[in-house]
């Protein structure tokens, strides 16, 4: 279900070891870059767009999960504003959307650094000195579905010309969006957390031999988080028993063997029906 969906990747992507490693994947090609220790939890509410019947008012959203990076770099403090959007559906829009998130953050950057500057009585025409910086936002887009990402992945393909003359001066920026089932093996590797053999099996999933491979040779299998468990019943068409206590270690190995169990049953009911049949026709 959609609703079940949105809840359970929100939970999963929200732990800030999983959020790291998504991170480190995208930035750094899976070096050990960002921890979980330089992530804080930020507001997810976006504000931008005035009501059109309340122009005093500003309308209001919320992201998935976003988180404020804080590091050393050579001896100065970084800063970024980083997010992720979950997708469990193709969205043509995404480009769009994310662009939207990304201003309205740094128009949240914008108001806070005016109201600074009245604060300190430096005053400009502007209202900004030649001081104030923005820290970059990036989003990264995970995308849940079963079909192949064929959409838009660029604000300019979303445009209605092709026209590079024009198209150059159109704000330009890939997004990331990583699709579980279209990783291959080298990018599995590069995730350091239990995150790798999350996707690893969303990515086995569809095939029941290949699932039943992993869950016989994958030890990390049999210590997954109780929230990959959920995570995993949500997001792919594996029954699987789920522990009572999301906070626990789970062997999920455990919960694929009592839902193959069920089909094995399922499968032994169906022969017995198709048997009864035959036996029907040939006493006629």
């Amino acid at each position: 279900m959609p609703h079940e969906k949105d809840a359970e990747t929100l939970i999963y992507m929200s732990n800030p070891v999983i959020f790291a490693d998504i991170f480190n994947f995208v930035l750094h090609d899976g070096k050990q870059i960002i921890s979980a220790e330089n992530l804080t939890e930020q507001d997810r509410t976006e504000s931008l767009r005035r009501e059109k019947d309340s122009p005093g008012k500003m309308m209001t959203h919320q992201r998935d999960v976003t988180k404020l990076l804080t590091m050393m770099d050579d001896g100065a403090v970084t800063y970024a504003i980083l997010g992720i959007e979950n997708q469990s559906e193709l969205d043509p829009s995404i480009p769009w959307r994310v662009l939207r998130y990304d201003v309205e953050r740094y128009d949240k950057q914008a108001r806070d650094t005016l109201q600074r500057n009245k604060i300190d009585n430096k005053f400009t025409l502007s209202g900004f000195t030649a001081d104030d910086k923005f820290h970059p936002v990036i989003t990264i887009v995970v995308y849940w579905g079963t079909d192949e990402w064929t959409l838009p992945r660029s604000f300019p393909a979303m445009m209605d010309t092709q026209d590079e003359n024009i198209l150059r001066y159109v704000p330009h920026f890939e997004i990331p969006i990583i699709e579980p089932r279209k990783l291959t093996d080298a990018d599995l590797n590069k995730f350091s957390s239990e995150l790798q053999t999350v996707f690893r099996f969303i990515r086995a999933s569809s095939d029941k031999k290949r699932l039943k491979q992993m869950c016989a040779d994958d030890d990390e299998l049999k210590n997954m988080s109780g929230d990959a468990a959920y995570l995993l019943s949500a997001v792919t068409n594996v029954k699987i028993t789920l522990p009572k206590n999301r906070k626990e270690q789970y062997d999920m190995t455990k919960g694929f063997e009592d839902w193959a169990q069920e089909e094995r049953d399922e499968g032994r009911k169906e022969g017995r029906r198709e048997g009864r049949k035959e036996g029907r026709k040939e006493g006629r």
